[in-house]
């Protein structure tokens, strides 16, 4: 598994949690900034490898095909684009994003890539924020 912007790691524990609760995988979390990916301690550090850098330089230098990657980094359009096109996706691959309410880029890939899209969208009842979504390509 690979997702790119780690922030605090929440979201890398919760992926740890799954691969330990498996028996079997390993999370490469990318960000730029060298004091994201705090919470990743105890058992969940033993399946996490952090990388500090560009998620894109990255993505183009891995040799190994990615089973499950998540797009969590800067949320443009071009960025993303150039993430999904980096990449190195194993066959039967999944694809997110937390940005698909905000940009079509995985829509886009997925139709390019003749995969299934499917949005799922957060509805906060009696909130400020008007909730995000969730894209998947499959």
């Amino acid at each position: 598994m690979v997702e790119t912007g780690t922030d605090k790691g929440l979201g890398s524990c919760v992926f740890a949690s799954a691969l330990l609760r498996n028996g079997r995988g390993r999370l490469i979390t990318v960000d730029v900034n060298p004091e994201s990916g705090y919470l990743i301690d105890g058992p969940y550090a033993e399946v996490v490898e952090r990388v500090i850098g560009d998620s894109i330089t990255f993505l183009r230098g891995m040799d190994t095909p990615v089973d499950l990657f998540l797009h969590d980094s800067w949320h443009t359009l071009q960025h993303e684009m150039a993430e999904l096109g980096a990449v190195r996706l194993a066959p039967g691959a999944v694809v997110l994003s937390d940005n698909a309410h905000g940009s079509d880029a995985l829509l886009v890939f997925a139709q390019k890539s003749r995969r299934r899209f499917l949005f799922f969208r957060e509805e906060p009842r009696d909130h400020w924020y008007p909730g995000g979504g969730i894209g998947a390509a499959y």
